[in-house]
C-alpha cells in the first residue's frame, strides 16, 4: 500500500507540473487554447455518442417508484 501511495503522489505531481506548462503555454497563444477546446469537445462528444450507441444509453428519467396513494391505510390489523 506504501508503494501504491508513493506511485500515485510521483504520478499526481508529475501530471500537475505537466498540465500547468501546458496551461501557460496555450494560455500565451489564444488559437491553440482554441483548438485545444475544441479537440476536447469533440472528444467528450465522442466518447458520449460512443457510449450511446454501444451501451443503449438513454437520458431518459425512469421513475420505477409507485406514486403515493390518495388515502393512506394504517394497517393495524
Amino acid at each position: 500500500m506504501a508503494a501504491m501511495a508513493a506511485l500515485y503522489l510521483a504520478g499526481f505531481t508529475t501530471y500537475n507540473w505537466t498540465m500547468a506548462d501546458v496551461e501557460a503555454k496555450l494560455l500565451s497563444r489564444p488559437a491553440e487554447l482554441a483548438l485545444f477546446y475544441a479537440l476536447g469537445g469533440l472528444a467528450l462528444y465522442g466518447l458520449a455518442w460512443l457510449e450511446r450507441r454501444e451501451l443503449g444509453v438513454d437520458d431518459a428519467l425512469i421513475y420505477e417508484d409507485e406514486p403515493d396513494p390518495i388515502v393512506r391505510r394504517l394497517e393495524l390489523g
